[in-house]
């Protein structure tokens, strides 16, 4: 959608049509990670449209097909975060784009499964809701993972955003409820 002319645009299509799959926007690219062709046919490809050229390349492929994942950007580093690798096994698995090497890098895994959502904040990746009310936080410098409070609702599949220094988590399966979350104190409102 172009914004200043109040139309859509047709960009060109991705070489494989798919759905559960992730995205960004970093910049000029856009990256398209995993997903499904159709029932249990989950994907590993990577796909990354230059916004500027309108042509799309590959990415290496990730080691396992899935869907639902996170991707998150932090300091120009892309990372793809858990997701279902089948029907029933979720992913604690982290992997981050080395763009040097053109390869991706297992990281650390999740302490826990998780289906929350993923914000950076402050140089860290959170992970916050799903099933199992998580909050964590991951920090790629040292490659810790740290579990912090957890909210008083699910939120699972509920949208979380960053604003005005705190953490916004907006309802989600099963919950109208939201909360905000302060990164500096650890508490939840």
């Amino acid at each position: 959608y172009v914004a200043h002319t109040r139309q859509w645009r047709t960009l060109p299509p991705m070489s494989v049509g798919r759905y559960g799959h992730a995205s960004i926007c970093d910049q000029d690219e856009f990256v398209v990670v995993g997903g499904c062709k159709g029932l249990d046919d989950y994907l590993n490809s990577v796909e990354c449209l230059n916004l500027k050229t309108l042509k799309w390349s590959q990415l290496p492929n990730l080691p396992l097909g899935q869907v639902f994942s996170n991707v998150v950007y932090v300091q120009s580093q892309l990372f793809v975060i858990g997701g279902l690798t089948s029907s029933t096994t979720v992913s604690r698995d982290v992997y981050l784009f080395d763009s040097t090497e053109k390869k991706w890098q297992l990281r650390s895994p999740m302490p826990e499964e998780n289906y929350g959502r993923v914000v950076p904040f402050d140089s860290k990746i959170f992970i916050l809701g799903g099933g199992s009310k998580c909050c964590m936080q991951y920090d790629p410098c040292t490659d810790l993972w740290i579990q912090l409070q957890r909210p008083l609702f699910k939120h699972e599949d509920g949208p979380a955003v960053v604003w005005k220094d705190k953490i916004i988590v907006c309802g989600g399966n099963g919950t109208d409820s939201i909360e905000e979350y302060d990164p500096q104190s650890d508490k939840w409102s």
